[in-house]
């Protein structure tokens, strides 16, 4: 298995991985889309594919709260032409997260990653999420990463954050520097 595991890991285009997935996530929710509902009961979800590339953003946020939490999923379709009737598509890409915000703060939350995932190659890697500071006149986003989540890959650099391995966390401050919200997130490749 370790070996199939290998090969899969040397075949992946890791920079298109990271290209489809802002690509997708552009064009979930920040963009204004409306979620479809989830197999999973009271969950939302964005589904969208290109290719052999599959990505699936599933959430939950229970009615009269404020907290939420969710997973974006990236699978492989790894079926041949010869098997195309049985499509197998395998995980490679996986990143969580979860926290609260305040409903005013959905909004400028939306804004913030539209802005990012249209814009996310300035040569800076912001842990799937929006850059290190955004503010209007009266919001203020602050995303931090801190230390990748698995450090069992040694092909993965333990110190600097990457697509395929980080965590962190974001918020929004408003008026006189009160916190709206936050969400924790970890993430990265699925293939150790």
């Amino acid at each position: 298995m370790k070996a199939i595991g290998r090969k899969l890991r040397e075949s992946i285009d890791w920079q298109k991985v990271e290209e489809f997935y802002y690509w997708s996530m552009y064009s979930g929710w920040p963009s204004g889309m409306k979620p479809s509902p989830s197999v999973i009961d009271g969950y939302k979800s964005f589904a969208f594919s290109d290719g052999t590339l599959r990505l699936v953003d599933l959430w939950s946020t229970t009615p009269g709260s404020t907290a939420s939490c969710g997973m974006t999923t990236i699978y492989l379709d790894t079926s041949t032409p010869v098997r195309s009737v049985a499509t197998k598509m395998i995980p490679i890409w996986s990143m969580h997260y979860g926290g609260y915000y305040e409903k005013s703060a959905l909004p400028f939350l939306q804004q913030v990653l539209r802005v990012a995932y249209k814009h996310p190659s300035d040569g800076t890697f912001y842990g799937c999420r929006g850059w290190n500071v955004y503010a209007t006149g009266e919001f203020m986003y602050r995303n931090t990463l801190v230390a990748p989540w698995h450090h069992r890959a040694p092909e993965i650099d333990e110190i600097t954050a990457s697509f395929r391995a980080f965590s962190g966390y974001e918020e929004i401050f408003g008026k006189d520097d009160v916190q709206l919200g936050f969400h924790q997130y970890f993430g990265g490749s699925l293939l150790l």
